[in-house]
């Protein structure tokens, strides 16, 4: 199944200039464009499998898993793609790596010690073993990453999506394998066992850095990128806690069955954004980091990608805007009529980020990560204080709708500070 996958993709892209930017953008256009047709598919199923307390319980395991992933690496991954030399960026990929494994089994040795009582500060009602495991796959999903850049920077779009197609295919199948065999916490087994099946099969793919790794060169390449850690960790670590802060915040002050409901239309909406704007956004920070050398041919591909993101995302936005509530109580049962509501609200917000989200990765090229952390800092507290708001009113919505606001500020802020630098 994998391998034809990959021959499909294969045999679509070779009508394409092969190197070209067009062809790099297909070829991971295809893979995740399959990933999202599964996610499209195993939802409405999925959703009738499983309760919204149960995509509710799902959503803060992943919301650990998904800052430790974030934090492990202490963001050295990132600069895979930059060094002119192969063996210096595959030192990078061991350095990474290293760390990942390092503080994934920190972590989850302090959440064993951790009283129960820190644990129900942040609505976790004692411990729970799924978050202990969900700090080892924080670490998994580091290796899926680490290993992506690696394929990205050898320009391997063919196995990257690859890995992307495939774990959707393997979680979404084993969710609906664990419901029918009466696993009533499917959703998260399905999670880790998928994670650990494709971070393995990444490493495999990327082994090719292997072969060039050097120990002696660890304590120059982490000296040399020391900045990565130094300013872009604490901006990565706020903004991907800031991103999964709605879900936990929602489960303590409105329930874990709104939270489902939350994370089910914040899933559904980013899917472009995570998916497709991704293979986009990967495919032009390759392309930048050349293109940077001439601004005004930046300032081109700047545009470029903006003006496909905007076509590719403004339909699909706009039809849920209006019509969300529908949709959901149509698509995925009678109870996710509170998803739909919540996805109108946030569409238009979804749509900026959509957007500009892809490019973002201008910051790392043009010297302007130590902006990110103010960035980040500022969406952290606007999220944290629109939410709250909300509690204080006892409406959830109200609270959303102050969230979206502060979002497309902060967002067309952060795109006309990168478009500043590029100017002549």
């Amino acid at each position: 199944m994998v391998l034809q996958i990959k021959t499909q993709i294969d045999k679509i892209t070779s009508k394409f200039t092969k190197g070209g930017y067009g062809h790099s953008v297909i070829v991971l256009t295809i893979g995740t464009a399959i990933a999202q047709i599964i996610m499209i598919v195993t939802t409405p199923i999925l959703s009738r499998l499983y309760d919204p307390e149960d995509f509710g319980l799902l959503a803060t395991f992943s919301a650990v898993s998904g800052i430790t992933a974030t934090i492990v690496t202490l963001r050295y991954e990132t600069a895979i793609l930059i060094p002119k030399k192969e063996k210096e960026a595959a030192v990078l990929v061991l350095l990474s790596l290293l760390l990942a494994v390092v503080f994934s089994l920190f972590f989850t040795l302090v959440s064993i010690l951790i009283p129960v009582s820190i644990y129900e500060l942040v609505g976790i009602n004692g411990k729970n073993i799924f978050y202990t495991l969900a700090l080892l796959l924080g670490g998994m999903f580091s290796v899926i990453t680490i290993n992506q850049n690696w394929l990205n920077r050898n320009k391997l779009y063919s196995y990257m999506a690859l890995v992307r197609s495939a774990q959707s295919f393997l979680i979404a199948g084993l969710a609906i394998m664990f419901s029918l065999n009466g696993y009533s916490k499917g959703l998260i087994f399905s999670q880790i066992l998928g994670v650990v099946i494709i971070g393995i099969v990444s490493f495999l793919l990327g082994r090719t850095a292997i072969k060039l790794w050097d120990k002696k060169y660890l304590k120059f390449v982490a000296n040399k990128y020391r900045d990565i850690p130094k300013y872009l960790l604490p901006a990565s670590a706020i903004d991907v806690i800031t991103l999964q802060l709605p879900v936990l915040l929602i489960a303590v002050w409105f329930g874990q069955a709104l939270a489902g409901q939350f994370s089910m239309a914040w899933k559904l909406l980013m899917m472009p954004m995570s998916l497709i704007g991704s293979a986009i956004g990967q495919v032009f920070l390759q392309r930048f980091a050349i293109a940077i050398a001439n601004k005004k041919e930046a300032r081109s591909l700047l545009i470029r990608t903006w003006s496909i993101l905007l076509v590719l995302g403004i339909p699909p936005l706009s039809i849920i805007l209006f019509f969300g509530d529908d949709i959901f109580n149509l698509v995925l049962g009678a109870n996710w009529s509170e998803a739909g509501r919540i996805s109108s609200v946030l569409a238009i917000m979804v749509l900026f980020m959509f957007v500009s989200s892809p490019t973002s990765g201008t910051y790392l090229v043009l010297g302007l990560h130590k902006f990110n952390l103010i960035f980040s800092v500022f969406s952290l507290i606007t999220r944290s204080a629109s939410l709250y708001y909300g509690f204080l009113t006892n409406d959830i919505f109200l609270g959303l709708i102050l969230f979206v606001v502060f979002e497309v500020i902060q967002t067309t802020l952060y795109q006309a500070l990168a478009w500043y630098k590029l100017k002549d």
